[in-house]
């Protein structure tokens, strides 16, 4: 008798890290990724996560682009460097092809969008545990258009040149007139 996909992930006992800024989603990933047989580590900053990493390193990681003002990047880092076998996915609600190339180059091994279920995230960690999926159609509107993730990673560059537009268009490598008439059709949030 082959065991169930719950029954397999029940015997794994693994210690998995998850670390987001949003309670609520960090609780009901803690729960799905609990009832799954996994023991759960959760930490709502980077402090936290950096305490907990130190105390237990983990050996899987989930965790959130963005911690309040803090890069999950930097999280995902101080895992790596704790347990250089650990496999670590990041979720994010932003994504950009910037930060999904930057998240990968760090060693996370899947990039994930939000909304995610926590049978999501034990096909990115740990994919032996459970079968696989079945496809199914991608939505309309799932993934961000091109346009959305252009604008996601001029808005990010823009950010950190404190909104001087040279030095964003010197970063982006494009002319500055081609930057300010982008930001004139879509001007940045304050």
């Amino acid at each position: 008798m082959v065991p169930s996909p719950l029954a397999r992930a029940r015997r794994t006992h693994r210690r998995v890290l998850l670390v987001d800024d949003d309670v609520i989603s960090l609780r009901s990933i803690a729960r799905g990724m609990s009832t799954r047989g996994y023991q759960v580590d959760c930490a709502s900053t980077h402090a936290q996560a950096l305490d907990v990493i130190r105390t237990r390193p983990p050996e899987m990681a989930v965790i959130d682009l963005f911690i309040g003002e803090d890069s999950g990047l930097d999280v995902l880092s101080s895992v790596r460097r704790a347990n250089g076998l650990a496999r670590c996915v990041i979720v994010t609600g932003y994504s950009s092809v910037a930060t999904a190339m930057e998240a990968i180059r760090r060693g996370a091994t899947d990039y994930l969008f939000k909304p995610t279920t926590a049978d999501q995230m034990v096909r990115s960690l740990d994919p032996d545990a459970i079968d696989p999926p079945t496809l199914l159609p991608t939505p309309e509107g799932a993934y961000p258009s091109l346009a959305r993730m252009e604008w996601e990673y001029i808005s990010q560059v823009l950010r950190a040149c404190k909104g001087n537009v040279s030095s964003a268009s010197r970063i982006l490598q494009i002319p500055r007139r081609t930057l300010q008439r982008k930001l004139r059709k879509y001007p940045p949030a304050k």
